[in-house]
């Protein structure tokens, strides 16, 4: 894993929230799920206006990093907080 991104998760788990450096659909998902417990692609396409395309990306790179762990998969997939 690169330090840019060991910087931004530090400081994520530092700050309690996303930094400015992450995506604005990734930081208003995020946010989303520490509200609500849980986020669903559709939550986030209602939230952001971004396609399920793009924000399957954006959830992805949100589980790789950290931020949100899947629960299930296919249609039935919800995200929690790490």
């Amino acid at each position: 894993m690169n330090a840019g991104i060991l910087a931004v998760k530090k400081k994520v788990t530092r700050e309690g929230r996303v930094p400015a450096a992450v995506p604005e659909p990734s930081r208003k998902t995020v946010e989303f799920a520490r509200e609500r417990q849980r986020v669903t692609i559709g939550d986030a396409i209602k939230l952001t206006g971004v396609s399920r395309n793009t924000l399957k990306l954006h959830f992805r790179n949100l589980v790789e990093h950290g931020h949100l762990n899947q629960q299930g998969s296919g249609r039935g997939v919800w995200y929690e907080l790490n």
